[in-house]
């Protein structure tokens, strides 16, 4: 199933929304569910963009141990708005950085990527399919400063001699973070608008009140 990437005006998707619609003696097949997954699927990747933006959500947290660096679970969104998901059972939670020389500064991404489990191959054996699809995200490392949208930097790390990392070499200052799309309000102007805060804390701003219309 393929959810086609949606651009964004503001809140609202360019193409038009479709839907499955059911009746009784209609005949289902696979692409009426793939649609149906494929609508709902849309519409919430849609609202993350429009909500959050792309970048970390919550924890993705890198943690030090030797050659080998470990991610802690959390959630992450991408520029096309799927959820990126470090479960805490994931089979992929390290990188490897043994294969790296002294002086090589590397960025750790995260992205969005599909696996399937044995376990889930169709039991009838009628057809090599699998009965479920795993939303598994991608650990990767590169010397290249990645950080498009579709993979997600949590940090860079610097190798020092004998490929020894200590806390030191690892930089969290490239961490893409999603940060609300809206505005946070402080008032109502008289015509209703909103008055958001100029630089986007309430705290700073202060509204006065008239009772005058």
């Amino acid at each position: 199933m393929t959810v086609p990437e949606d651009k964004l005006v503001g809140e609202i998707t360019v193409r038009e929304v479709k839907r499955v619609n059911y009746f009784d003696t209609q005949f289902l097949q696979e692409a009426d569910f793939q649609d149906e997954q494929a609508y709902h699927i849309r519409l919430r990747r849609a609202n993350n963009l429009a909500t959050h933006g792309w970048g970390i959500i919550a924890g993705l947290e890198i943690k030090k141990d030797g050659t080998i660096i470990s991610v802690t679970h959390g959630i992450a969104i991408d520029k096309l708005g799927r959820e990126i998901i470090l479960a805490e059972d994931s089979a992929t939670k390290n990188y490897d950085l043994s294969g790296f020389n002294a002086g090589d500064v590397v960025f750790l991404t995260i992205a969005y990527d599909t696996a399937t489990d044995e376990a889930d191959r169709n039991p009838s054996g009628e057809t090599d399919k699998f009965i479920r699809t795993i939303e598994r995200p991608k650990l990767e490392k590169s010397t290249t400063p990645i950080n498009d949208g579709t993979a997600i930097v949590l940090g860079k790390v610097t190798i020092n001699a004998g490929g020894i990392i200590d806390a030191a070499s690892i930089d969290f200052s490239t961490r893409q973070i999603a940060r609300s799309q809206t505005p946070p309000i402080v008032g109502t102007a008289l015509n209703g608008a909103n008055l958001p805060a100029p630089d986007g804390n309430p705290a700073n701003w202060v509204i006065f009140v008239s009772l005058h219309k």
